[in-house]
């Protein structure tokens, strides 16, 4: 039992190792970035969409207990800008089963200094 558990907590480390976290991801994006190196930086993002002619790619992740998102917007296929983390808004409410009712790129979000 001993062994199965320490195997286990060896490949849980390992894994842990092996990605870095998104928010550490987007650090590395770049105006002027194309997306085939926005995803081989960061990953795929939870959700996009596109608005005015940009593209936006959301990413979302967690940090410090808190639910965070950022997008990263395109424009003709490079990166336009990257935005500040935003903290999802009544995150309490919505464990509740409470919504926000925000715009498609806000999802509940709000800025965080």
């Amino acid at each position: 039992m001993r062994k199965t558990i320490l195997i286990f907590t060896a490949l849980m480390g390992l894994m842990a190792c092996s990605s870095i976290p998104v928010h550490h991801s987007l650090d590395r994006v770049q105006p002027g970035m194309d997306k085939g190196a926005v995803l081989d930086s960061a990953g795929n993002p939870k959700r996009t969409f596109r608005e005015h002619g940009e593209d936006h790619w959301i990413y979302v992740y967690f940090e410090g207990g808190k639910e965070l998102s950022r997008e990263v917007i395109f424009e003709s296929g490079k990166v336009e800008r990257i935005t500040k983390p935003r903290a999802k808004a009544n995150w309490d409410k919505e464990l509740e089963g409470a919504t926000s009712g925000a715009g498609p790129g806000d999802a509940g979000f709000k800025s965080v200094p």
